[in-house]
């Protein structure tokens, strides 16, 4: 009977010979028995490094003690602290004791990403055992779980067992913490999201919810997130309708809609009364979009931001007579203005981007000078190309004592060119008998002339406590001009 390694490397050139054994017992050929006797030898240095080794880190912790006072005397409580604003992983390496402190404290192991990858060399072991090892040492606390598919290839051959194998681990996670979520964050493909999420427990104490979709995937026409009651206070959902989560919205203050229809978005201000402040975002046209005559009012909302959507057809349909912060991409100047007239709101912020020539020249001013927005403190326009009399807008500033008069903060945003330096003055003229206190422009075409810069520069000296701000110039601009003209540059005061 051959030897193993024999029969490995069996060959049958002429003169090679192979070691006989007997069966179970040792080889007797001389190269068998001196690779047995390194491997014994081997083994032996092992056991002795492995003693001095651990030794040495024995020492070497006495030794951190001795040379290192700061590190090691620092009371807990300030390493505590020192933990919340650093890797937890990098600091519980610093010594031992750091270490055991780390460990100890549940409050650092509440907050755990997990990124999902199709990629067939993920360990997902490695990942489960991590991911459970983190959150068992955050105790009884409630916890913040983050889920994101960083890399998800549908093609590629491991696909399936890939997905399988992600919705087995987050399942068990999920069994075993789910309790105690307190934020759900979840960006998760459609395969592995609804197996996941159909089955997840999930008590009242989650307040924080988060579905984020593809675009392209196709969700089930309603599922439940849990046998409880969910009473979340904060939901954002990307391309997935508000009515297909079957949550209880009465507690709802936060929302942020992405990729939904129209008509999901309004009926939300229906069942969700406690909502206090809305997103929307590329919201989609309803096909079966019917016209309605009666408005949607809501009662307590104070803060919207309509982007890349129909703003338009959103703004005409609704009544929010609590509303004190509107910021629309591409409402219209006149529905914009139909909208505050049609409710005494008390609107403290107003933000308009408008992607299109305003038209009449006037319709920007009308808007500004209608008594409902007598109580803006700040007011954000970005224009493509502004009104031809631009520059009646600013000196609506220093003739109108009454125009904006509780303006604190003014950002005007135009690309188009012919804006000229002189136009800015009566705006900086105005901060006398108005509390405006920051000035973003983009910077006039004749900012370079000397004379100019000088105005500028007096103003700043005079007023160091009002922040104006040319947008698109250099942040060292006026100090390298200041340094040219032999001036002093006075630094804003202004948090």
């Amino acid at each position: 009977m051959l030897c193993d390694l024999c029969k490995a490397g069996r060959t049958d050139k002429p003169g090679a010979s192979a070691c006989e054994v007997v069966e179970g017992g040792p080889c007797a050929c001389d190269p068998c028995l001196k690779i047995t006797d390194l491997d014994i030898q081997i083994s032996s240095v092992e056991a002795i490094l492995k003693r001095l080794t651990d030794a040495r880190r024995i020492l070497q912790t006495a030794c951190n003690c001795i040379h290192d006072p700061i590190v090691s005397r620092l009371p807990p409580e300030l390493i505590h602290r020192i933990f919340y604003l650093s890797p937890r992983l990098v600091l519980g390496a610093v010594c031992k004791t750091w270490r055991e402190i780390a460990w100890n404290t549940p409050e650092l192991w509440t907050r755990l990403s997990i990124s999902v990858d199709s990629n067939i060399r993920k360990n997902i072991v490695r990942e489960r055992e991590m991911s459970f090892e983190w959150l068992s040492r955050a105790g009884n606390l409630p916890l913040s779980l983050y889920m994101n598919r960083a890399r998800w290839e549908s093609s590629s051959p491991h696909y399936s067992r890939m997905a399988q194998s992600w919705v087995v681990f987050i399942q068990d996670l999920m069994n075993e913490f789910g309790n105690r979520c307190r934020v759900l964050d979840v960006e998760l493909p459609v395969k592995i999201f609804f197996p996941l999420m159909s089955k997840t427990r999930l008590t009242s104490q989650l307040k924080h919810l988060a579905i984020r979709l593809n675009h392209c995937d196709s969700a089930p026409e309603v599922f439940s997130l849990s046998t409880d009651t969910l009473e979340p206070e904060y939901v954002s959902l990307s391309s997935l309708e508000p009515h297909l989560v079957k949550i209880s919205w009465n507690n709802v203050t936060r929302l942020a809609l992405k990729g939904c229809e129209e008509n999901g978005c309004l009926n939300i201000f229906k069942y969700a009364p406690s909502l206090v402040s809305c997103r929307l975002e590329s919201i989609l046209p309803d096909e079966n979009r019917q016209p309605s005559l009666q408005f949607i009012t809501h009662l307590r909302l104070r803060h919207l931001i309509i982007i890349k959507s129909l703003a338009d057809w959103i703004l005409e349909r609704s009544i929010f007579p609590e509303l004190e912060y509107l910021s629309t991409a591409d409402a219209t100047i006149s529905t914009i203005q139909d909208f505050v007239s049609r409710f005494c709101c008390n609107l403290k912020t107003l933000e308009m981007t408008l992607q299109y020539h305003v038209r009449p020249e006037s319709s920007l001013l009308e808007l500004l000078q209608t008594p409902y927005l007598h109580s803006l403190e700040s007011l954000s326009i970005t224009l493509t190309f502004g009104p031809a009399n631009k520059e009646q807008f600013f000196d609506a500033f220093l003739e109108n004592p009454t125009f904006l008069p509780e303006l604190k903060g003014l950002t005007y945003d135009c690309w188009s060119p012919g804006l000229q330096f002189a136009w800015v003055v009566p705006v900086m003229s105005s901060t006398k008998f108005r509390p405006l206190s920051t000035i973003k422009i983009r910077h006039p075409d004749d900012i370079y002339e000397d004379e100019n810069l000088r105005h500028f520069f007096e103003f700043r000296r005079c007023n160091p406590w009002i922040n104006l701000e040319f947008l698109d110039l250099k942040p060292d601009f006026f100090q390298i001009q200041a340094k040219r003209l032999g001036l002093e540059y006075v630094a804003v005061e202004v948090e």
